[in-house]
């Protein structure tokens, strides 16, 4: 029977300690994303934010990864907070 609740109070403990672990992860990736909606229209947003193996799909099928995206980067000058074009 002590082993019984010994097993009970250990479940307990991981359960409370996967819980917080929870709520950090929930938060860093809040943090992730508000960076990231930040910083959607620059390059370097989009590379800090897109895992290096991520697959999308659009609604219309297409497949495309995250250095389809980068490369849709290149030859675009990043804008400016006022509007006007960054010098090259």
């Amino acid at each position: 029977m002590k082993i019984m609740f010994r097993l009970l109070g250990l479940v307990a403990a991981l359960a409370l300690l996967a819980g917080s672990a929870y709520a950090n992860d929930a938060e860093d990736l809040g943090n992730m994303l508000d960076d990231f909606l930040a910083d959607t229209h620059t390059e370097t947003g989009h590379a800090a934010f897109w895992a290096d193996d991520m697959v999308y799909t659009s609604s219309a099928g297409f497949r495309f990864g995250k250095s389809d995206i980068m490369a849709s980067f290149k030859d675009v000058e990043e804008p400016t907070l006022d509007g006007e074009e960054a010098a090259a």
